[in-house]
């Protein structure tokens, strides 16, 4: 499986790199430094999976394009955005500033750009739920089966839940 993840060089991203290496498939990571300046990224061709799982500081409210200015420029069969639980249920969560809101904003519009482009490309969203040093791998496996479901789904890992 070839997969292009926005992110990935550290905390559950590189796990989650980490264990799509171990299977055999070819992870491309772009790190957040380039995703300022994503015009001048040189990607390959085709991928069979595209993960957006940075999480980009939203300044100003300023929301995240990276996706959708990465979407214009590759084939790809799936897509997936990693979202949070308070974006699926707001009223269930208490800021702790108002930065958070922002944050919640901008992982609500991937839910819309995931229903958005069901047209298009196979997509999906996941919610990690809270990752510790203890689930996170698991959490990557819960991902990583994700990948390869053929409908639209809006994931929530069971190992991040506290179940």
């Amino acid at each position: 499986m070839n997969v292009l993840m926005t992110g990935g060089n550290s905390k559950f991203g590189a796990v989650l790199a980490e264990e799509m290496l171990e299977r055999g498939w070819n992870v491309e990571r772009i790190h957040r430094a380039w995703l300022d300046n994503i015009g001048n990224y040189n990607f390959k061709d085709e991928y069979d999976v595209v993960f957006f799982n940075h999480n980009r500081p939203v300044i100003n409210f300023q929301l995240d394009t990276v996706s959708v200015q990465i979407l214009k420029r590759i084939n790809v069969n799936r897509v997936g955005w990693m979202i949070t639980g308070a974006a699926l249920y707001p009223e269930q969560f208490e800021a702790p500033s108002p930065q958070f809101w922002s944050y919640v904003a901008q992982k609500t519009l991937y839910i819309n750009q995931m229903k958005y482009f069901q047209h298009s490309y196979s997509t999906f969203c996941f919610d990690p739920g809270i990752i510790t040093d203890d689930n996170k791998h698991s959490i990557a496996i819960e991902l990583m089966n994700a990948f390869v479901e053929p409908t639209m789904k809006i994931y929530r890992s069971v190992s991040g839940s506290g179940l």
